[in-house]
């Protein structure tokens, strides 16, 4: 990745991961409820405090390499590692969900988010994880189709 570095996020890096996840969410055009989007977050800070600190959790962020310590996170995404009953997907009862991935404007167009999740693919394969999962936004759509993901069958019912 020219110009970027990988890092693991901590629980010091919470904000930061919020910051982009409601940032992610007005992308995909959730706009209209301001106090949804905190009380949103109110709930998803805790929830990945205890997930980043057990480990089921693991958040890339790919940062510039502006010549600072830490550089600006331009963009990262997340990993977590769900339980899943026996079935055809793999003999491992544990699948992994991509989740929060999200890219600065400035830094869009780039290749980036396709970076970061291939990192984490990367990961996926040394810890022989079967499946991958994840929810796409349209944007995100061909990135994913052109690193091998598939449509799937899936329903849902809000209830």
């Amino acid at each position: 990745m020219n110009g970027f570095s990988m890092r693991l996020a901590t629980v010091a890096d919470v904000p930061l991961i919020c910051d982009h996840r409601e940032k992610m969410m007005r992308d995909m055009g959730h706009r209209e409820d301001e106090v949804a989007m905190a009380e949103m977050t109110s709930r998803f800070r805790p929830w990945v405090e205890e997930k980043l600190a057990s480990g089921i959790y693991t958040h890339w962020f790919a940062n510039t390499d502006d010549g600072a310590d830490d550089g600006a996170a331009a963009g990262g995404a997340a990993l977590w590692v769900r339980e899943r009953h026996p079935g055809l997907l793999g003999p491992r009862n544990q699948h992994g969900y991509i989740l929060n991935v999200y890219v600065e404007p400035a830094f869009r167009r780039h290749g980036l988010a396709q970076e970061i999740v291939q990192a984490i693919l990367a990961h996926c394969r040394a810890i022989e994880m079967d499946t991958v999962e994840l929810h796409a936004s349209d944007q995100g759509r061909p990135i994913y189709a052109a690193l091998g993901f598939a449509a799937t069958n899936e329903m849902r019912l809000s209830i």
